[in-house]
């Protein structure tokens, strides 16, 4: 099993040389949303998600890290 960890969203916006402005401008995602998610102060809507991934030209997926976690079990 697998949790959400991280979000990469900053990191991928860098790789490209891309401002939060220009984020927002591509992708339709107001600026303000985007710095919240890039600084984990709230989570991103699907629809915005894929509006972000869709720019990045990659999966939803892959704008977080996923940490597997350990099962645990109940009696």
């Amino acid at each position: 099993m697998y949790t959400v960890g991280r979000c990469l969203i900053r990191d991928w916006r860098q790789k490209l040389d891309m401002t939060q402005e220009e984020l927002a401008h591509i992708s339709g995602v107001n600026r303000s949303n985007i710095s919240k998610y890039e600084n984990d102060y709230s989570k991103p809507e699907l629809k915005n998600l894929k509006n972000i991934a869709a720019v990045f030209n990659c999966h939803i997926e892959d704008l977080y890290e996923w940490k597997k976690s350990r099962r645990t079990q109940s009696r």
